[in-house]
């Protein structure tokens, strides 16, 4: 599969997303409108979000498919908090 442990803990850690924040990006993926964005979350950019709180990580997350920030900025406002 060319799944290392270290690859698996990192996508294991994603648990720590909160629910609704989750429920942002789930919405945003499977929707059918055309109010839909490009953006495509992966681990690596969701990983670092996990130490913020639920509050800052969905507001995050609906910044970023609210097309408010980009996904450099989204990074960058994760790990100054």
């Amino acid at each position: 599969m060319g799944w290392s442990v270290t690859k698996v803990k990192n996508y294991s850690a994603l648990s720590k997303v909160t629910q609704k924040a989750w429920d942002a990006i789930v919405t945003n993926v499977s929707s059918v409108t055309e109010e839909v964005t490009n953006v495509t979350f992966s681990e690596g950019i969701l990983r670092p979000i996990i130490p913020l709180t639920p509050d800052q990580q969905l507001q995050l997350v609906t910044d970023l498919i609210d097309e408010t920030i980009t996904k450099a900025k989204f990074k960058k406002l994760a790990g100054a908090v």
